[in-house]
Order: C-alpha cells, then structure tokens, then sequence
C-alpha cells in the first residue's frame, strides 16, 4: 500500500512540476498575445471596430496560443512522466529566461531537482501535506 501511494504522490509531484515550467510557458504567451493584439488593434483604429470585430481578433490570438502550445504543454508532460528534467529545465530557460514568472508563489525554480536526489523539502508543499509520514520518511530514505 505505501508502494502505491508513493507512486502516486511521484507522479504527482513530477506532474506539479511539469505544470509550473507550463505555467510560466503560457504567461509568457498571454504577455505576448496582449502586446501584439494591442498592436493590431491600434492599427485598426480600434475606435472603428465593432465590439463582436474586437472579440473575434482576440479569440483568434487565443486559439493561436492554445493551438501553438498544445504539443510543448504534451511534450513537457512526458518529459516530467519520464523524468526528462534536462527537456524540463530547457523550456524553463526559453520561456522564462529571467525567471519569476511561474507557479502560484510567483516564480518558477531555475533547476528542477533530479526525483534521485530529492528529499521530502523537495516536494511542493501542497502534496506534503496530504502524504502520509511513511512515504515522506521513505523519500527521505532514497
């Protein structure tokens, strides 16, 4: 039983982490998509435009960011369920070169521990939480 809900609290917590570098990757588009909609609309003398104009040129760059980021969003999943923390830790670098833009906390971490090295400090502390203290004591052990 420990076994099961250790896997699945590591699942979780690679999925936590996957999320956050995913986070920072679509607040980076959306501070993109407001600039460059912003642009278009100024040139269009948004003054001119209907309400329903104004909707459909936002709800186009939206479907642009939701379609553009679809695969990397999978891509990154993957790479958290494989352990892939090199492919994590790039796309934090590309889309988050400066840091500070992720998670709920506001910031995202420039390194993702290796789950090999990682202690019970390592683990977000909202999954803490709801381990039981055997599994915190056997991540401890690893």
């Amino acid at each position: 039983m420990i076994d099961r809900e250790f896997d699945r609290l590591i699942s979780q917590f690679k999925r936590k982490r996957a999320d956050e570098v995913i986070s920072a990757m679509y607040e980076s588009a959306e501070r993109t998509k407001r600039r460059e909609v912003g642009r278009a609309l100024s040139k269009l003398e948004a003054d001119d435009l209907t309400d329903d104009q104004r909707e459909t040129v936002e709800a186009m760059a939206d479907a642009l960011v939701g379609q553009l980021l679809a695969a990397p969003t999978k891509s990154l999943r993957d790479a958290a369920e494989r352990d892939d923390w090199s492919t994590i830790n790039t796309a934090i670098r590309l889309f988050d070169p400066h840091g500070g833009a992720g998670g709920a906390d506001g910031s995202v971490p420039n390194e993702i521990p290796d789950l090999e090295e990682a202690g019970p400090e390592d683990v977000p502390e909202g999954v803490r939480d709801a381990m039981p203290q055997a599994v915190l004591d056997r991540i401890g052990e690893d």
